[in-house]
């Protein structure tokens, strides 16, 4: 039961540990929960959809970040609710006020997954090598060549290979490179297997691209069946730990893909 105190200007009414557990649960019902509430057109950033992709914390950070950065709105919407919801003698309660904010600020739902469900980033896949230089009408001679072949067997046609390699202008390197477009909730799936050291690939377009001078080939080369890959080193090869990396880069990085071709939306498969 509240205690009351007076005083000579006003009553002041304290209201013991229960009593505040039930005033809180009474508020959260009367208020129906509270949170964001994200318009279609509300979206994370680039910069957040990949720090939730390739950092170990990213996902975590990134709520964090979005929590701070609305740390006013939010308070402002606690003290107008506690100043709709509580009656005369609550309000003279400062350590009730103050237990409220507290639990209202920690039931305060980010609804990251709405957030999530209108955001997309479009990424290049890259094999690396270290070959530093590769002549392109010799580039069936090279090591890197012979690698594709090895690792891919079976996932392309040698005479789609060979053509998508003859169609590359521009320069005398290339990497071969996948690309797509990654949106809501996949961006959680391929974070779980980027956070495992692999990425498996299905249907995604690819080719062989230089994002340095911004040139490539067709990019034209079909999967014909899936794969999955080890981003640390993807020959497999213990001999070849250092440089047989993939990495993975949004496409607004350097010279795109986007930027070199203009391709239309249809062309960036879904992951």
């Amino acid at each position: 039961m509240e205690t009351e105190i007076k005083t000579t200007e006003e009553k002041i009414y304290k209201f013991n540990e229960d009593e505040q557990k039930q005033i809180l649960k009474r508020i959260l019902k009367d208020v129906g929960g509270i949170g964001f509430y994200w318009n279609y057109d509300d979206s994370l950033s680039e910069e957040q959809i990949f720090k939730i992709l390739t950092e170990e914390d990213g996902l975590s950070d990134v709520e964090n970040s979005i929590f701070i950065d609305n740390l006013d709105y939010i308070s402002e919407e606690i003290n107008n609710i506690l100043k709709e919801n509580l009656t005369e003698e609550e309000k003279t309660d400062d350590d009730l006020r103050e237990f409220l904010r507290m639990e209202l600020e920690g039931n305060y739902n980010l609804n990251f997954k709405d957030l999530l469900k209108n955001s997309s980033i479009r990424l290049r896949i890259e094999l690396n090598t270290n070959e530093e230089y590769m002549y392109m009408p010799e580039y069936k001679k090279t090591e890197y060549y012979k690698l594709i072949k090895k690792v891919f067997k079976g996932c392309f046609k040698v005479e789609d290979l060979n053509k998508e390699i003859d169609s590359f202008i521009g320069s005398d390197y290339g990497l071969l490179t996948f690309f797509f477009e990654v949106s809501g909730e996949r961006i959680i799936i391929l974070r779980e297997e980027i956070n495992h050291n692999v990425i498996t690939l299905k249907n995604e377009d690819c080719g062989f691209f230089n994002s340095w001078m911004g040139c490539g080939g067709y990019l034209d080369l079909k999967l014909l069946k899936e794969i999955t890959l080890k981003i640390n080193n993807w020959t497999e090869d213990k001999n070849k730990k250092k440089y047989y990396n993939i990495k993975i880069v949004p496409d607004s990085s350097k010279y795109g893909i986007q930027e070199t071709y203009g391709l239309t939306s249809e062309c960036w498969k879904e992951y």
